[in-house]
């Protein structure tokens, strides 16, 4: 986590802005004591003392850290964009960033593995109750440049919730929409035979794969020109759930 609250006063503070001897700090979520932990390799940031038992800040990589603290820095310095701030506490939900977008509240959430999809569908209806635009992002990953992806469960789910893309971060406000096309796995020519002893053959063919897509990149976006407010209906089937939700997604999407 990259907030904190101060335990003498009870005011958030940030990672980045504070140093050790202005601490002790807690956790914004269970209230136990947290830790100031800087490096020349990593963000500054707060963990958890040991034995943790708090979820909030769990899984977060230095990739995500990197993500949300970037965004933040880069949405202060835009005269379009108001209210920014880190880790808002809203209830039950802390946006990683949130701010005001050309008067349009926004929420935006960077997935980190540790996320189970139930949290997800459960913060997207809970932005979408207090009229929040939510943009999901993951930190962009050299694994998009191949021929063949395997999406996680969530990123599925994103490309179901955002119409059939996912935005990844790359850098500043600098936002990359993939679509996950199907892949097709090669299947050899077979001979075998049957339980009577004649031959039985299958011609060399394709079938499409369960488990694979073919991620396909689209021009970059930024996250303030190019993203505006959309709002979505539910949608159910045997596998998927999708809220009716208020996004933050690229302009001109269908509705």
């Amino acid at each position: 986590m990259l907030c904190a609250f101060r335990t003498r006063d009870s005011v958030q503070v940030i990672a980045a802005k504070e140093v050790k001897n202005t601490g002790p700090f807690k956790c914004p979520s269970c209230n136990e004591g947290v830790v100031l932990r800087c490096g020349t390799l990593r963000l500054p940031h707060f963990a958890h003392k040991p034995p943790v038992t708090c979820s909030y800040g769990k899984g977060e990589t230095e990739d995500h850290r990197r993500c949300k603290a970037e965004i933040y820095a880069a949405l202060l310095k835009r005269t379009d964009v108001t209210d920014v701030v880190l880790e808002r506490p809203l209830g039950d939900v802390r946006p990683d960033v949130s701010a005001v977008i050309r008067g349009v509240r926004v929420a935006i959430e960077v997935q980190i593995s540790a996320l189970r999809l139930e949290t997800v569908i459960h913060r997207t209806k809970e932005y979408a109750r207090r009229g929040i635009a939510l943009l999901w992002l993951s930190p962009w990953t050299r694994a998009l440049d191949d021929d063949r992806y395997s999406p996680r469960a969530w990123e599925r789910w994103f490309h179901a919730a955002y119409f059939g893309q996912v935005f990844y971060w790359k850098q500043g406000l600098t936002v990359i929409p993939y679509r996950f096309d199907p892949y097709h796995l090669e299947v050899p020519e077979l001979e075998w035979r049957d339980k009577a002893g004649r031959l039985q053959m299958s011609k060399a063919h394709h079938r499409r794969s369960k488990r694979y897509r073919r991620p396909v990149s689209g021009a970059p976006l930024h996250l303030v020109r190019d993203f505006a407010p959309l709002s979505r209906d539910s949608f159910q089937s045997k596998t998927l759930e999708i809220p009716k939700a208020r996004l933050f997604s690229r302009r001109n999407e269908r509705r």
